[in-house]
């Protein structure tokens, strides 16, 4: 199957990326493949968006597994995104320093995020509102650059 886009950049400091400093891969084949390319990306960011296209909860491509487990020894970051957490494999979850949740209202999901965050991100979960998130392991809800303690105050 075809990976969705994958993005890679190389953090400069600021907000401003170099055109050079920049890699967008569409319709990537093969994760092995690519994962002898990320080996090439120290110091970069690379960004999966849409994994739980690719992977399953019980399986995941060798190479993508390769670069969750080894990319910290090669200062590789990776930056997921997924629209199902239930079909994410324990592997990203596992590895993941912080986790950004949305709303979120299907049980499957829920329960998978309560399993690795705690209740209180999946008791707010389903009622955030557009462009809310929550960060764990910070617990707070988000809405732009403001954190707020619960719903409605900031």
């Amino acid at each position: 199957t075809v990976i969705g886009s994958i993005y890679a950049f190389k953090y400069l400091g600021s907000t401003d990326f170099e055109e050079k400093n920049k890699v967008i891969l569409k319709g990537v084949q093969n994760f092995d493949s690519f994962w002898q390319f990320a080996k090439t990306l120290r110091g970069w960011s690379i960004v999966f968006d849409e994994v739980d296209k690719c992977c399953s909860a019980h399986s995941i491509p060798s190479g993508l597994n390769d670069i969750i487990q080894f990319g910290r020894h090669l200062q590789v970051n990776l930056i997921i995104g997924a629209r199902r957490p239930h079909n994410v494999h324990r592997n990203i979850t596992s590895q993941s320093d912080e986790i950004i949740v949305f709303r979120i209202n299907e049980p499957n999901d829920l329960k998978y995020i309560e399993d690795f965050c705690g209740k209180d991100i999946t008791k707010s979960a389903p009622h955030l509102g557009l462009g809310e998130f929550l960060r764990w392991p910070e617990e707070q809800i988000f809405s732009g650059q403001q954190p707020q303690t619960s719903r409605g105050e900031r």
